[in-house]
Order: C-alpha cells, then structure tokens, then sequence
C-alpha cells in the first residue's frame, strides 16, 4: 500500500513539474501601443483624428516570414472613418528576433452624434491589432488587445 501511495505522489510531482515548466502565455509578441485625439471642429465639420504609434516585436523565434499587422477598429467607429473604408494590412515583411517594427498611423473620423466623454475617451476605437506571419511553412494568425 504504501509503495502503490508513494508512486501515486511521485507521478503526480512529476506531472506538476513539467506542467508547471510550460509557457502559459502562447503569444509571441510584445505590443506598445500610444495614441492620441485630436478634435478638429472647424468650417461646420465634426472630424476627430486618432493617431497612434504601434511598436510590436517578437522575442521567440529565429524569424518570421510574411508577417503583416492590422488595427481592428471597434464597430461603432468602422463606419465613421474618412478616407479609408477599410483598415489596411500592413506588411513587416520577415522579422528576426528582436525587431521591432514600428507603426505610426492617423485616422480621421465623424464624429457628430457621439457624447464629448466618448470622443475624449479614445480608448474604445481601436481594439486590437491582427498580426498574422509564417512559420515552418504554417500560416498563423492572432488578435493582440490593447492594454
């Protein structure tokens, strides 16, 4: 019995030791994200700017090829976007480990109809960033929040 018990414990350590050695974070990207509002109420027109400066970088792997990165608007200001009806894919191209590739980016919006804490709140346009690369052959895609 008290052999069967100690083998009980022994799998159950080594079990939680190697679990326990495993990344729980499976993302290998690193994102900085600024951004800043500016309200251009001028000749009648109700247009705000969001710029924003994305630095992202990858700490994991040797390289990645076909790497491009993509902002995702929030539903409520996609609409609202002058200019570009759609968000582009950026291309980064190949990164290496450590690289950081850097993104600097205005968006023009309409902003009548919305309440002055939303406009002076622009943390809800953009919600994340899409990045999506190839590695060992594999296309891989993931949606990084903005903290």
């Amino acid at each position: 019995m008290n052999l069967r018990f100690s083998m009980i414990i022994l799998t159950l350590l080594v079990f939680f030791a190697f679990y326990s050695s495993i990344k729980t974070n499976p993302s290998p990207w690193t994102l900085e994200y600024k951004q800043s509002l500016i309200e251009n109420s001028s000749e009648g027109k109700n247009i705000s700017t969001l710029k924003y400066n994305a630095h992202l970088s990858h700490n994991e792997y040797q390289y990645f090829k076909n790497t491009t990165i993509q902002a995702n608007l929030s539903a409520r200001y996609k609409d609202r976007l002058f200019g570009e009806k759609t968000n582009p894919v950026i291309k980064a191209g190949t990164m290496r480990k450590r690289d950081v590739f850097s993104l600097e980016k205005t968006l023009a919006f309409d902003n009548q109809g919305l309440a002055v804490n939303e406009i002076s709140s622009p943390d809800e346009i953009i919600e994340s960033f899409t990045v999506t690369w190839e590695q060992d052959n594999r296309v891989f895609k993931q949606r990084i929040p903005i903290k």
